[in-house]
């Protein structure tokens, strides 16, 4: 598992070098790597995104808090840990470039890469809901990366864990991972 921040340390500035440690490590054992790029984490402590994101004004700071909310009340949301703003156009656009270049570096080299799980806390309501987020965009945006992804690595296995998404439009009707 590689964080994103741990891959561009700035802007257009890939440092793979872990990457290809690791790679080599398992080849010398005759092993095959299959890699993570983490964008989430579930804790507040570690921020997983690069810091130009968080800096920029371009990219609406980057990152959302996810938030738990017992008894479904969004209003009485508490912060958890990040998640970078995959429903936000730059931000998804700086993450696929970041896809494209490990894509052109280790497609065929590594024996897969998948993109961490769908499953966010994000309310949907209340003052820890961010800009721009529906649930919605946000499905769309994980479409948009996964053939991102699938176009930077067609000889490496590409996946999408896809687990548990806000599976219902607030009527309670399912919409999103069906």
């Amino acid at each position: 598992k590689y964080t994103w921040r741990q891959l561009e340390r700035g802007k257009d500035k890939y440092v793979f070098d872990d990457l290809r440690t690791d790679l080599g490590l398992v080849k010398a054992r005759g092993r095959k790597l299959f890699v993570q790029v983490q964008d989430a984490t579930f804790g507040l402590e570690f921020m997983p995104v690069p810091k130009y994101l968080r800096e920029d004004p371009e990219y609406h700071g980057g990152v959302a808090q996810q938030a738990s909310y017992p008894d479904g009340k969004p209003e009485e949301a508490k912060p958890y840990g990040w998640v970078a703003r995959r429903w936000d156009p730059a931000v998804r656009e700086r993450f696929q470039k970041l896809l494209a270049a490990l894509g052109k570096e280790f497609d065929g080299e590594i024996e897969g890469i998948n993109l961490p799980e769908s499953a966010i806390d994000i309310p949907y309501a209340g003052p820890l809901m961010p800009s721009g987020y529906t649930r919605e965009g946000y499905r769309d945006a994980l479409l948009e990366t996964m053939a991102a992804l699938t176009k930077a690595f067609p000889r490496s296995t590409a996946l999408l864990y896809a687990n548990l998404m806000s599976e219902a439009d607030p009527s309670g009707t399912p919409v999103y991972l069906r």
